[in-house]
Protein backbone atom coordinates (compact mmCIF):
# COMPACT_ATOMS: atom_id res chain seq x y z
CA UNK A 1 0.00 0.00 0.00
CA UNK A 2 1.41 3.31 -1.07
CA UNK A 3 1.02 6.40 1.15
CA UNK A 4 0.65 9.79 -0.40
CA UNK A 5 2.94 12.53 0.91
CA UNK A 6 1.74 16.10 1.09
CA UNK A 7 3.88 18.61 -0.61
CA UNK A 8 4.78 20.86 2.32
CA UNK A 9 6.55 23.42 0.17
CA UNK A 10 3.34 24.36 -1.62
CA UNK A 11 1.03 24.03 1.40
CA UNK A 12 2.95 26.53 3.57
CA UNK A 13 2.81 29.47 1.13
CA UNK A 14 -0.92 28.90 0.54
CA UNK A 15 -1.54 28.91 4.28
CA UNK A 16 0.53 32.05 4.71
CA UNK A 17 -1.37 33.83 1.94
CA UNK A 18 -4.73 32.89 3.49
CA UNK A 19 -3.53 34.07 6.90
CA UNK A 20 -2.27 37.45 5.68
CA UNK A 21 -5.38 38.00 3.54
CA UNK A 22 -7.56 37.39 6.60
CA UNK A 23 -5.45 39.74 8.75
CA UNK A 24 -5.63 42.44 6.07
CA UNK A 25 -9.42 42.15 5.76
CA UNK A 26 -9.91 42.28 9.53
CA UNK A 27 -7.58 45.27 9.92
CA UNK A 28 -9.38 47.19 7.16
CA UNK A 29 -12.69 46.64 8.92
CA UNK A 30 -11.30 47.39 12.36
CA UNK A 31 -9.74 50.73 11.43
CA UNK A 32 -12.67 52.09 9.43
CA UNK A 33 -14.51 55.00 11.00
CA UNK A 34 -18.05 56.30 10.69
CA UNK A 35 -19.10 59.90 10.04
CA UNK A 36 -22.50 61.29 11.02
CA UNK A 37 -23.47 64.68 9.60
CA UNK A 38 -26.35 66.57 11.26
CA UNK A 39 -27.71 69.24 8.91
CA UNK A 40 -29.95 72.04 10.18
CA UNK A 41 -31.38 75.29 8.84
CA UNK A 42 -33.01 73.78 5.74
CA UNK A 43 -35.69 76.34 4.87
CA UNK A 44 -37.31 74.75 1.80
CA UNK A 45 -38.20 71.17 0.91
CA UNK A 46 -37.68 71.44 -2.83
CA UNK A 47 -34.87 70.12 -4.99
CA UNK A 48 -32.04 68.04 -3.55
CA UNK A 49 -29.65 68.33 -0.65
CA UNK A 50 -26.22 67.12 -1.80
CA UNK A 51 -23.81 66.10 0.96
CA UNK A 52 -20.16 65.75 -0.11
CA UNK A 53 -17.17 64.42 1.83
CA UNK A 54 -13.75 65.70 0.72
CA UNK A 55 -10.29 64.52 1.75
CA UNK A 56 -8.38 67.25 -0.13
CA UNK A 57 -8.85 70.88 -1.11
CA UNK A 58 -9.30 70.22 -4.84
CA UNK A 59 -12.90 70.98 -5.79
CA UNK A 60 -13.99 71.97 -2.27
CA UNK A 61 -16.69 73.02 -1.55
CA UNK A 62 -18.86 72.74 -4.66
CA UNK A 63 -17.44 70.14 -7.06
CA UNK A 64 -18.95 66.84 -5.95
CA UNK A 65 -16.82 64.96 -8.50
CA UNK A 66 -13.75 65.66 -6.32
CA UNK A 67 -15.39 64.33 -3.17
CA UNK A 68 -14.64 60.81 -1.97
CA UNK A 69 -18.26 60.20 -0.96
CA UNK A 70 -21.51 61.97 -1.69
CA UNK A 71 -25.21 61.41 -1.36
CA UNK A 72 -28.38 63.31 -2.21
CA UNK A 73 -31.62 63.73 -0.29
CA UNK A 74 -34.74 64.57 -2.30
CA UNK A 75 -37.15 67.09 -0.83
CA UNK A 76 -35.20 67.69 2.40
CA UNK A 77 -36.94 68.72 5.61
CA UNK A 78 -35.79 71.28 8.23
CA UNK A 79 -33.13 68.90 9.59
CA UNK A 80 -31.50 65.86 8.02
CA UNK A 81 -28.87 63.34 9.10
CA UNK A 82 -26.45 61.52 6.82
CA UNK A 83 -24.00 58.77 7.81
CA UNK A 84 -20.99 57.64 5.82
CA UNK A 85 -19.54 54.31 7.00
CA UNK A 86 -16.13 52.70 6.46
CA UNK A 87 -14.15 55.93 6.21
CA UNK A 88 -10.38 55.54 6.74
CA UNK A 89 -8.77 57.66 9.47
CA UNK A 90 -7.67 61.02 8.07
CA UNK A 91 -8.49 64.68 7.55
CA UNK A 92 -11.77 65.59 5.89
CA UNK A 93 -14.21 68.45 5.23
CA UNK A 94 -17.94 68.33 4.49
CA UNK A 95 -19.91 70.48 2.08
CA UNK A 96 -23.71 70.53 1.83
CA UNK A 97 -25.39 72.15 -1.17
CA UNK A 98 -29.13 72.70 -1.49
CA UNK A 99 -29.72 72.32 -5.21
CA UNK A 100 -33.20 73.85 -5.11
CA UNK A 101 -33.78 73.79 -8.88
CA UNK A 102 -32.32 70.29 -9.39
CA UNK A 103 -29.75 71.24 -12.04
CA UNK A 104 -26.92 69.39 -10.18
CA UNK A 105 -24.70 72.46 -9.78
CA UNK A 106 -24.34 75.24 -7.22
CA UNK A 107 -25.88 78.24 -8.89
CA UNK A 108 -23.88 81.41 -8.37
CA UNK A 109 -24.27 84.99 -9.41
CA UNK A 110 -21.94 87.88 -9.87
CA UNK A 111 -18.43 87.23 -8.47
CA UNK A 112 -19.31 83.59 -7.76
CA UNK A 113 -21.61 84.39 -4.83
CA UNK A 114 -23.93 81.39 -4.20
CA UNK A 115 -27.59 81.77 -5.13
CA UNK A 116 -28.63 78.57 -3.33
CA UNK A 117 -28.28 77.63 0.35
CA UNK A 118 -25.09 75.86 1.40
CA UNK A 119 -23.20 74.79 4.51
CA UNK A 120 -19.80 73.39 5.43
CA UNK A 121 -18.18 71.65 8.37
CA UNK A 122 -17.19 74.09 11.16
CA UNK A 123 -19.91 76.40 9.76
CA UNK A 124 -17.43 78.78 8.12
CA UNK A 125 -19.21 81.38 5.95
CA UNK A 126 -16.81 84.03 4.59
CA UNK A 127 -18.62 87.03 3.11
CA UNK A 128 -16.57 87.58 -0.04
CA UNK A 129 -15.24 84.12 -1.00
CA UNK A 130 -15.86 80.41 -0.67
CA UNK A 131 -14.61 78.68 2.50
CA UNK A 132 -11.38 76.72 2.13
CA UNK A 133 -10.83 73.05 2.90
CA UNK A 134 -8.31 74.02 5.60
CA UNK A 135 -10.86 76.26 7.36
CA UNK A 136 -13.44 73.48 7.40
CA UNK A 137 -11.35 70.36 7.98
CA UNK A 138 -11.58 67.93 10.89
CA UNK A 139 -9.73 64.75 11.82
CA UNK A 140 -11.35 61.32 11.93
CA UNK A 141 -9.66 58.71 14.09
CA UNK A 142 -9.61 55.00 13.33
CA UNK A 143 -12.50 52.91 14.59
CA UNK A 144 -14.48 55.87 15.97
CA UNK A 145 -17.68 57.66 15.07
CA UNK A 146 -17.28 61.36 14.35
CA UNK A 147 -20.25 63.72 14.37
CA UNK A 148 -20.25 66.99 12.44
CA UNK A 149 -22.98 69.63 12.54
CA UNK A 150 -23.64 71.76 9.48
CA UNK A 151 -25.94 74.79 9.54
CA UNK A 152 -27.25 75.81 6.14
CA UNK A 153 -26.81 79.43 5.13
CA UNK A 154 -29.16 81.28 2.84
CA UNK A 155 -27.48 83.26 0.06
Amino acid sequence: MKTQRRNETTEQPKSAIKFFTTVLMVSMTTFAASLTINISGITANDGYLRVILFNASEGFPSNYKNGIRDTSIAKPKGTETVTFANIPAGTYAVSVLHDRNGNKIMDSGLFGIPEEPYGVSKNIHPKTRAPTFEECDFVMKADETTTVSVKMKKP
